[in-house]
């Protein structure tokens, strides 16, 4: 069985935006995580695990479709900007932007 890899592998520009998108993601998480709150923690009962587990999950799910032909994305400049579309979209909903002004909202980012 052929690996399929990862869909910016041959496009420089791509794995660049991709790469500095997951940057921000991942910048802005560790931000959110030293910001907790008290209150929160007593309110969780125990959603950050299943956060995690499911984190977790697809970390390894994302590795083993790697391997799997079937799964291979060409990296054609639709599929590109539908992928980063859909990562900033998630970004922006993490973090509270507002629909009207655009601006995070303080509280969550």
């Amino acid at each position: 069985m052929t690996a399929a890899g990862p869909a910016f592998g041959g496009h420089p520009v791509a794995l660049a935006l991709f790469g500095d998108t997951v940057g921000v993601w991942a910048g802005l998480e560790l931000r959110q995580a030293l910001r907790r709150r008290a209150a929160a923690t007593s309110a969780d009962r125990g959603s950050a695990a299943v956060v995690r587990l499911c984190l977790a999950a697809g970390v390894v799910l994302a590795t083993v479709a790697l391997r799997v032909m079937a799964t291979a994305v060409p990296a054609t400049a639709i599929s590109v900007g539908l992928s980063l579309g859909l990562l900033w979209t998630g970004i922006g909903l993490r973090c509270g932007v507002s629909g009207r002004s655009g601006a995070p909202s303080p509280s969550r980012c």
